[in-house]
C-alpha cells in the first residue's frame, strides 16, 4: 500500500482539521489550522509556548502526529518547515534516518504532506481568505 489520503476533514469553531493517514508508514497525521493555534495544540501537549506561529508534536513510541498553523501564519515557509519536522521525524519512527545520499523518500513525504495540506486549504477555506492570504504566499 502506497502513500494516500484516507482522513477526514473536519471544520470545529474556526478551526480546520484534516487527519491524514499515511499506511506505508503506519502515520496517522493530524494538521490544524486555527486562529488560537496555541488553545488546539494544548489539548495534545502539555508544555506549549504562547503566541506560537505554528508548531509540530509527536508522541515517543507512536505513529502519530500533531501540526497545527496558525491561520493567519499559513504561509509556503512556514508550511514546508513544519512538513520537514513531520516527515523527518516520520521516517525516523520507521527507523529510516537523515542521509544526504538518499533523502528521496523523505523528500517525496514532505511534498506529499505539504500537497495534502494546500489541497484542504482549497477545498475548505473560505474564498475572501484565499484571495488575500493564501494566493499571496503561495502564487502561481
Amino acid at each position: 500500500m502506497g502513500i494516500g489520503f484516507l482522513g477526514k476533514t473536519y471544520l470545529i469553531g474556526k478551526s480546520m482539521i484534516r487527519e491524514i493517514l499515511i499506511p506505508i508508514y503506519n502515520a496517522t497525521v493530524k494538521f490544524v489550522m486555527s486562529d488560537d493555534i496555541d488553545k488546539e495544540m494544548a489539548k495534545h501537549c502539555d508544555s506549549i509556548g504562547d503566541d506560537e506561529e505554528a508548531m509540530t508534536i509527536w508522541f515517543e513510541d507512536s505513529h502519530y502526529y500533531v501540526m497545527g498553523i496558525r491561520k493567519d501564519m499559513f504561509k509556503q515557509e512556514t508550511l514546508t518547515h513544519e512538513c520537514s519536522h513531520l516527515a523527518h521525524r516520520i521516517m525516523n519512527s520507521v527507523g529510516i534516518g537523515a542521509s544526504l545520499l538518499d533523502d528521496e523518500a523523505e523528500a517525496y513525504l514532505i511534498g506529499y504532506l505539504a500537497g495534502e495540506i494546500v489541497n484542504m486549504a482549497y477545498e475548505e477555506l473560505d474564498a475572501d481568505w484565499l484571495a488575500h492570504t493564501y494566493m499571496k504566499n503561495f502564487p502561481l
